[in-house]
């Protein structure tokens, strides 16, 4: 019996050939022919058997492949073995890989620059209205107790014209007390000083370096109540004497020094009993401070 199988193949250049199996099974006699040139002649052929060959520069390969009484035949194109032609094909596939990606890159970081630009520019814009146009006025701390320790953020609303817009402010926290930059706690109705475009209310700035005359004397007492909780044997005017010079002598943050005085370091790293005491041994400390005692 004989067999008789081909395959059209496409070469390097697009021109279409034919490979051509013969195989007669009675003999086991294989030809494999490309075109009208003689590629393959083996004698014996009856089971299973791998046929590789060149094509061109094409490393090719047919199956034999017995099923019951029958031989199946399958032509394959082998583009993975390490042939000079598949390792050109690879060299272009990464070549062509680089480009895509050097490509989308590209586009990627020309999209990025201009969200980029364009947010600095409105950015830019929004601090030259600030500073040109914007009036000064107050804002005012509305303090939640719901606020969420993972990321605090507490409403700051300030006045212009008689409207209001509120300024989202994160904070840090010591326990469960939310704090200012300077460390201390901050109360609800606490005012700092702001300053807002009139013709972009969300446009607005809020210094909280910068409090109330009214705050800051909140913030004394605050301190002031503070050590006294904590201490109620000392005279609350005496006290107040201390909290006022510390104030006078270190500024708020001296005062947070003064508030978290036996704090360990461990559960307030900015203000604690390390910060006091380096406080107490500022050289007019003892002149301008413990004077009130």
């Amino acid at each position: 019996m004989l067999n008789r199988h081909s395959w059209n193949y496409i070469g390097q250049t697009g021109n279409v050939q034919l490979i051509a199996l013969q195989h007669d099974t009675s003999t086991g006699d294989l030809l494999i022919f490309y075109g009208k040139e003689l590629l393959w002649a083996e004698r014996g052929v009856r089971g299973a058997q791998v046929i590789s060959f060149f094509a061109d520069d094409e490393l090719c390969r047919i199956h034999v492949s017995p099923k019951g009484n029958q031989l199946f035949y399958e032509f394959e194109i082998d583009r993975k073995e390490n042939t000079p032609l598949n390792n050109i094909r690879k060299a272009e596939e990464r070549s062509n890989w680089l480009k895509s990606f050097l490509f989308v890159g590209a586009i990627a970081g020309g999209l990025g620059a201009f969200i980029l630009g364009g947010y600095l520019i409105n950015k830019y814009a929004d601090r030259k209205a600030l500073r040109e146009i914007g009036v000064n006025t107050t804002a005012k701390f509305i303090v939640s107790h719901t606020f969420n320790h993972a990321s605090p953020e507490i409403a700051c609303r300030i006045a212009v014209n008689r409207t209001f817009v509120d300024n989202w402010i994160k904070l840090g926290f010591v326990g469960d007390s939310l704090v200012l930059p300077c460390g201390l706690p901050v109360y609800n109705d606490d005012q700092f000083s702001a300053r807002v475009d009139p013709n972009e209310l969300t446009n607005n700035s809020v210094d909280l370096e910068s409090p109330s005359d009214t705050t800051v004397r909140e913030l004394i007492f605050r301190t002031r109540d503070n050590y006294h909780f904590r201490h109620p044997e000392t005279k609350l005017e005496d006290i107040d004497c201390l909290v006022r010079r510390i104030h006078k002598l270190a500024g708020l943050r001296g005062m947070a020094d003064f508030y978290y005085q036996d704090e360990p370091p461990i559960r307030n790293i900015l203000h604690n009993s390390m910060t006091y005491y380096i406080l107490t041994r500022h050289p007019e400390f003892a002149e301008k401070v413990l004077t009130c005692q």
